[in-house]
């Protein structure tokens, strides 16, 4: 699970933060990406619920 802040200079010289979450395979192999606005805990949820998911997995 990767976790990336993203910024883009907008018009005007204002600036868009985003949070980029991303699950990749053992293979090294992107599974699934997500993008959040940075001021939201959306980005933390999803991270905490994937990790979560998948430390269920691994103590099966």
């Amino acid at each position: 699970l990767h976790r990336r802040t993203i910024v883009f200079r907008r018009e005007g010289d204002r600036l868009q933060i985003m949070v980029e979450a991303s699950l990749e395979g053992p293979d090294g192999i992107e599974r699934e990406r997500r993008r959040f606005d940075e001021p939201s805990d959306e980005a933390e949820r999803y991270i905490k619920e994937v990790r979560a998911k998948f430390s269920g997995v691994a103590q099966r």
